[in-house]
């Protein structure tokens, strides 16, 4: 056997008998909230069109727009705000993102109603 691939099996070995640490639960923890923030703005997209639909009665053609143009900023705000979080840092930047959609989501919550 050649050194590389005895240095592979003994990494792969030390991986296998590793546990899991403090770290490990941080670190899924923190991508964990990165995925919620995404899915519960797509959920919510979903759920306030479902809602709408009987009350303004939009056309299919107009909730295929919203809906994908909620993917399309998901997509594009990706793209744009990683970059700005890998020149700024991520942490700065998902703090912000927590801030911003707290606040999004307790302005929504404190709207009684639809109408004026």
């Amino acid at each position: 056997m050649s050194d590389t691939t005895t240095d592979s099996v003994d990494m792969l070995a030390r991986m296998d008998a590793s546990h899991v640490t403090r770290q490990h639960w941080k670190i899924m923890f923190i991508s964990g909230m990165g995925f919620f923030t995404d899915a519960y703005d797509l959920f919510i997209i979903g759920v306030v069109m479902s809602l709408l639909k009987d009350e303004w009665h939009p056309s299919p053609a107009a909730i295929g727009l919203v809906t994908s143009s909620a993917l399309m900023a998901s997509a594009v705000g990706a793209v744009l705000f990683g970059r700005i979080a890998d020149m700024l840092g991520r942490k700065r930047i998902y703090g912000y993102e927590v801030l911003l959609l707290a606040a999004g989501a307790i302005a929504s919550a404190s709207r009684p109603t639809s109408g004026g």
